[in-house]
């Protein structure tokens, strides 16, 4: 996903984009190739697919807080300068990926944090949800995306994306957009498990 978000950035070797430990990427390229690739791998071993998912969508947002402070550590997905904000971050070390020496939103710990509640939320909400396969996962992928959409805008590494949808009224990133689809998909994917007869046993 952030090779096709980013071209440019593989048009002089494209042999890059087999390079994961070069960059992180996105993301939500992670959460949609886990959602493509694991269910034909269980599918093909017959293997029950939701209740694996809702399982995987339980404590994937522990994953993501994790993974999150690696960003803070390397610099990257920094926020929008923020003078004055006395929570903002610092970053002095000139390999770092943010710009060096000017107070910035820590998105990548808002994100981190957001990620916590979102791992509570479905823990809370598990034992009703799991009773219908699906449900839990489609959850977690529209608390997932919310947040994403949310906490971008607050991010100074975010380059707005003028979708014609909106007449040019609304900026969204790329990734904004991106999460605003998987959203719609996941609210539908959640509606219909939903009203599916409930499997709770009796």
């Amino acid at each position: 996903l952030y090779i096709i978000a980013n071209p440019g950035q593989f048009a002089d070797n494209w042999l890059e984009a087999l390079y994961p430990w070069i960059g992180g990427f996105f993301v939500l390229g992670s959460i949609l190739g886990v959602l493509i690739a694991v269910p034909l791998y269980l599918r093909l071993i017959k293997a029950p697919i939701f209740p694996i998912m809702d399982l995987a969508g339980l404590y994937a947002p522990v994953l993501q807080a994790i993974a999150r402070l690696g960003c803070l550590g390397a610099g990257c997905c920094y926020g929008a300068a923020a003078p004055g904000l006395w929570w903002a971050i610092t970053f002095t070390h000139p390999g770092s990926n943010a710009p060096c020496n000017i107070p910035l939103h820590p998105t990548q710990l808002y994100i981190s944090i957001a990620s916590l509640l979102i791992f509570f939320i479905l823990q809370a909400s598990a034992k009703k949800l799991l009773a219908r396969p699906g449900a839990l996962l489609f959850l977690y992928l529209m608390l997932e995306n919310i947040s994403r959409i949310t906490i971008d805008l607050w991010r100074g590494d975010r380059e707005p994306f003028v979708a014609s949808l909106f007449q040019g009224s609304v900026q969204l990133s790329q990734a904004q957009l991106y999460a605003l689809i998987t959203l719609a998909v996941a609210c539908c994917g959640f509606i219909i498990v939903w009203f599916k007869k409930s499997t709770a046993p009796k």
